[in-house]
């Protein structure tokens, strides 16, 4: 694939919304509520965890891996790309902003649903702010990125052994320390009732 650097998100959501429950509601021996409940509910939108980037420059190996799950296999209609309901911040750094000047603009039309072939991007007016003129840049996907993709912790997993692991001496290679690390991190959130976790990611030429 040539000298490139894999740009690589975590990113969580609940399977499910839940309720968290900071302090429970005091009631006073009548029964009287005399402390409201302080809660809050969690979603299920997808979140940005944290971005692995420094150490994955030209790991052409690994690259040649992942690239799969971005160009897909022959049992699928179409390319996998990122996920539409990808996480803001990975919205936000995959794009290249413009000159500023006035746009129609709305946080639901931020991000094309065909995330290898994208038109035109724009950027993020704010939750709930509905659709409005104002001045705004223009944004597009940075054009040296490309093959974007995504994959769960097992399918991460089984990529570092087909590189880093030696089936002779058990053992994995120490330049995958880092993704190690990474896979470790993704593994532990997967066992997390209600959470699940994958790995977004995209090249750079």
């Amino acid at each position: 694939m040539g000298r490139h650097t894999i740009h690589l998100w975590v990113e969580y959501h609940r399977k499910k919304e839940e309720k968290y429950v900071y302090y429970p509601a005091v009631k006073d021996d009548e029964g009287n509520v005399i402390d409201e409940e302080d809660s809050k509910i969690l979603g299920t939108e997808w979140t940005t965890l944290w971005a692995w980037g420094e150490f994955l420059t030209n790991d052409i190996l690994m690259a040649a891996l992942l690239a799969q799950f971005s160009e897909g296999n022959s049992d699928e209609k179409e390319t996998r790309g990122l996920p539409k309901d990808v996480s803001v911040d990975v919205k936000k750094n995959i794009l290249s902003c413009s000159t500023s000047h006035e746009v129609f603009s709305s946080f639901d039309n931020i991000y094309s649903s065909d995330p290898i072939d994208i038109e035109r991007f724009r950027t993020i007016n704010g939750p709930g702010a509905g659709d409005i003129h104002m001045d705004v840049e223009v944004c597009k996907p940075n054009p040296r990125f490309y093959g974007f993709g995504w994959c769960d912790s097992k399918e991460l997993e089984s990529c570092i052994k087909k590189v880093y692991y030696d089936e002779n001496t058990k053992k994995y290679s120490p330049d995958a320390v880092d993704w190690l690390v990474l896979i470790g991190a993704m593994k532990t959130l997967d066992g997390m009732d209600n959470i699940e976790c994958r790995a977004v990611f995209w090249f750079e030429n």
